[in-house]
């Protein structure tokens, strides 16, 4: 008698027990085909914002609320095989790739599937904190290769005791670099904010011509200081996103004391701006 209880228990449990190992299944393989049906719906949960889908077939249907999406089959052409298979794909907001496979069938053993990113199978994507880390080893390396170069002839200016000099223009993989040592000959310690740099006009035209002067921002600063001490220098590398000037501007460099009256500037011609020392 008590063999026919354990065995009636066993058979009202079955389908909980059932429906846990399908789940199980799908997320441990996350890439398997997946059941649509044309009269039930299908829901895929994600773990982030879907940022795009596609389906590969007019037969199957999809749509998107936030991180889950609901794929259904139209019901169309069902005599024919070419309607009953397609494929998924769908990347979310932190960069993971999924392709599924979809095939049609009426009465799918499992409605809803949690998806879970398949470290498994490499994706040919990446996230923006990943493209952000590999552009910053970029950076960090030209920095390198550019500390250890010798000097190349040198674009002087001085005033208010001190010296501006551009020892070097490179170039990498779109990014342009200018190095720039800064010289305080003053005993009283030199403080600045930021080096202002500005695309102007290389010389005065008609009060009609019309101008608008560009100001450049570095995407990079190798060794950023905004302090040179009395008597001494130092030396501080700018790189930016590829630019050029046209043929009537030339790039000016600003150095201004914070609550001082010092600064001093220079400019480099457009022709060594077109010809820096690639590496």
């Amino acid at each position: 008698m008590k063999y026919i209880s354990a065995l009636i228990v066993v058979l009202a449990l079955w389908p909980a027990i059932n429906w846990g190992q399908q789940v199980k299944h799908n997320q441990e393989f996350k890439t398997q085909r997946m059941d649509v049906s044309d009269i039930k719906v299908t829901h895929l949960i994600f773990g982030e914002k879907i940022t795009y889908l596609d389906i590969g077939s007019r037969y199957f249907i999809a749509d998107t609320i936030g991180s889950m999406a609901k794929i259904k089959h139209t019901g169309e052409a069902l005599s024919e095989s070419i309607s009953k298979e397609s494929n998924l794909t769908v990347v979310t907001e932190n960069g993971d790739y999924y392709s599924i496979l979809l095939h049609y069938n009426r009465n799918p053993s499992l409605l809803t599937h949690r998806m879970y990113k398949d470290e498994a199978s490499p994706s040919p994507l990446k996230t923006k904190a990943q493209k952000k880390q590999e552009a910053l080893k970029l950076l960090n390396t030209f920095c390198g290769s550019i500390s250890s170069m010798p000097s190349m002839p040198k674009i002087t200016s001085k005033k208010d005791d001190i010296r501006l000099k551009v020892t070097g223009l490179f170039y990498h993989n779109n990014y342009l670099a200018i190095r720039l040592t800064i010289e305080n000959q003053a005993t009283i310690h030199l403080d600045f904010a930021r080096i202002l740099l500005r695309l102007k006009l290389n010389k005065k035209f008609s009060a009609d011509y019309v101008y608008q002067e560009r100001i450049i921002e570095p995407r990079y600063v190798c060794n950023d200081i905004t302090r040179v001490e009395g008597g001494r220098q130092e030396t501080i590398t700018l790189i930016f996103d590829k630019f050029t000037p046209n043929d009537k501007e030339k790039l000016f460099i600003d150095v201004s004391e914070i609550n001082g009256g010092r600064s001093c500037s220079v400019d480099i011609p457009r022709k060594k701006l077109l010809t820096p020392k690639q590496l």
